[in-house]
């Protein structure tokens, strides 16, 4: 399973169980967002997300950040079909609203006639500038920040940050790694 610049196959809708292996869906992806679920898997994460690190290299296009996820994978199970809807709601709802409620937020104000409006710049109170300065660095922050937070949540990672170590093997069968760039 791989991905180059987020078109690919990858895992999403973990659930992680104590002392028992996950399950993840593996999904059809275009810039990252999940179009079409493949299947649902059974596997153990051989990946320590505490200890993981980024490679990063300079390639002919560009510079190019990659990361590897280990998996053993232990079978297929079929499709959970209401984690297929969550994963379509946080991805096509969900996700869009947290990046742009903010702009969302100054239509509406301005729609209801509860945003100042003045004739020049010059008019407008230093204040207000100030606010729209923050306003524009928060939206371009949370514009970043969470398509980051979904793509970090949806590659398995533990609350606890710790692997799911009940398997022990020295080797991953190839088929079990997940490579995204």
């Amino acid at each position: 399973m791989s991905t180059l610049n987020g078109f690919g196959t990858m895992f999403y809708g973990w659930k992680h169980l104590a002392n028992q292996p996950s399950t993840a869906t593996k999904w059809l992806t275009a810039f990252y967002i999940p179009i079409i679920p493949l299947g649902r898997y059974e596997l153990i994460v051989h990946t320590n997300f505490a200890r993981e690190s980024t490679q990063i290299r300079s390639t002919l296009v560009g510079v190019v950040a990659s990361q590897q996820n280990r998996f053993e994978i232990l079978g297929k199970t079929s499709l959970h079909w209401p984690e297929i809807l969550m994963t379509y709601t946080k991805t096509f709802i969900v996700l869009p609203l947290l990046m742009f409620a903010p702009l969302l937020i100054m239509f509406l104000l301005s729609r209801l006639g509860w945003w100042p409006r003045y004739k020049t710049s010059q008019d407008m109170p230093i204040w207000l500038n100030v606010v729209l300065v923050i306003f524009a660095a928060g939206q371009l922050i949370g514009a970043l920040y969470w398509p980051i937070w979904a793509i970090r949540k949806s590659r398995g990672m533990h609350i606890d940050n710790k692997p799911n170590s009940k398997s022990k093997k020295a080797s991953v069968d190839r088929r079990s790694v997940e490579h995204h760039m």
